[in-house]
């Protein structure tokens, strides 16, 4: 028979190395003959390996580990130990990006690298404005990707989705080019003149986890 306490039992108990052969499923941890004691909610949950999430239960007198995979996301913010906050919209380094935008960009959450993975933008009310910046591919299909635009930093009335391949003109003229071909991706975004009603033109990047 096994005891595993009253809300005490955990994923903080088990220690989990995945050598290559973890895979989503169900896993009996421990067969009893009879079991007493329940799993700790608040830690029964959680990433066990890199690309892994895990669930303990009890079923019938057997401690069973649920094996899920893990978002892209989380898999790739589990490589930084330091990180504590792995929420998609806090910004843990204070570096003015948010962790789940550095994650698309290429950047480091536990470091501020503003500098090294911002996206370039070139051009003037006059001209139109132009982008470039890189996106992670494994986000793609996860978080949504957006350039916003707009006449003033109050409000960002126009957007254009950053599709898996390139797209446009649309209604508005906005073009985007998504070179494939390196890992990450290298985007381009045009936003012509013609939209800078008032002779003033901004844009910005913004990502979203549905």
């Amino acid at each position: 028979t096994v005891d595993i306490g009253t809300n005490v039992f955990g994923l903080a108990d088990v220690s989990i190395n995945n050598l290559g052969g973890l895979a989503a499923g169900s896993y009996t941890l421990i067969t009893s003959a009879g079991i007493t004691g329940t799993v700790d909610p608040a830690n029964a949950t959680g990433l066990i390996a890199p690309g892994f999430n895990g669930t303990l239960s009890i079923s019938g007198n057997d401690l069973v580990l649920t094996v899920t995979a893990a978002s892209p996301y989380l898999a790739w913010a589990a490589t930084f130990p330091t990180l504590t906050n792995t929420a998609f919209g806090f910004d843990f380094d204070n570096d003015g990006i948010a962790t789940g935008l550095e994650w698309i960009l290429g950047g480091n959450p536990t470091i501020a690298d503003t500098a090294s993975i911002l996206p370039t933008m070139t051009g003037s009310a006059a001209s139109g404005i132009t982008l470039n910046f890189k996106r992670e591919e494994d986000s793609i299909g996860v978080a949504d990707l957006v350039v916003e635009y707009g006449t003033t930093l109050a409000g960002f009335p126009g957007s254009v989705v950053i599709g898996v391949t390139s797209s446009g003109p649309d209604g508005n003229g906005v073009t985007v080019s998504v070179n494939t071909v390196p890992d990450p991706d290298q985007v381009t975004v045009t936003i012509p003149a013609s939209n800078a009603s008032g002779g003033k033109l901004f844009a910005r990047l913004r990502a979203i986890l549905p």
